[in-house]
């Protein structure tokens, strides 16, 4: 069995993150990100206003994906682009699960029915996000913690519903979170590749699980 190449996570990921630099991984990063940019673009399509949570989860999505395709598709990015594509991904990796699992319990309980207590799960998106500020690079770590959370009221959603929609987006939120950065690890593939064909599979999930949860 080969040695890893890289120390720790945290080289990895530096390693990863900056494709640019890696010659021919900036064109795949960049088209992931095109095709993200296109399945959240159709998911808007289909979700406005009406359902905020979910709504301003494809906005960030979005957003993100545009950013991503500017930044890995330009040969020089200049180094604030690159750090608004760091703060966009820490958010986009923070918010769209936690997002969605409120909107799905505001759709199963009702916008009258106690609708601050049903946003929890949204508000716990910031604590990864204002860690990141104060614990640098440990934010990862609180990442999984808050996901993990989110995932698992997912879970019960997704019996409650009774959704085949519902339970791959479980299950797919499980492979996002935990299992794609082993691959990464053990397979040196790029991150953020990953990252984005991940959340293009989050988007055609989610919408669908919505669609389940409204009808």
């Amino acid at each position: 069995m080969s040695k890893p190449r890289y120390k720790n996570k945290k080289e990895l990921q530096e390693n990863m993150e900056d494709t640019p630099a890696n010659g021919h991984l900036s064109a795949s990063t960049c088209i992931t990100h095109l095709i993200l940019a296109g399945t959240s673009a159709w998911t808007l399509k289909y979700c406005n206003a009406e359902y905020p949570f979910s709504f301003a989860s494809y906005i960030m999505l979005f957003g993100h994906s545009l950013i991503g395709a500017a930044y890995y598709g330009h040969p020089q990015p200049c180094d604030s682009v690159r750090k608004i594509c760091k703060i966009s991904t820490i958010l986009v990796e923070s918010c769209s699960v936690p997002f969605l699992t409120s909107q799905l319990l505001l759709l199963k309980n009702g916008y009258g029915n106690m609708p601050n207590l049903l946003c929890i799960p949204a508000l716990t998106a910031a604590i990864p996000i204002v860690w990141s500020f104060f614990k640098g690079d440990s934010f990862h770590i609180m990442i999984d913690i808050i996901v993990g959370f989110n995932l698992c009221v997912l879970l019960y959603l997704a019996v409650q519903y009774d959704s085949p929609w519902a339970y791959g987006l479980f299950t797919l939120g499980v492979l996002n979170q935990y299992v794609f950065s082993q691959i990464c690890e053990k397979y040196e593939v790029p991150r953020m590749d990953l990252i984005a064909v991940g959340l293009t599979f989050f988007c055609i999930f989610s919408i669908n699980t919505l669609y389940d949860a409204i009808i």
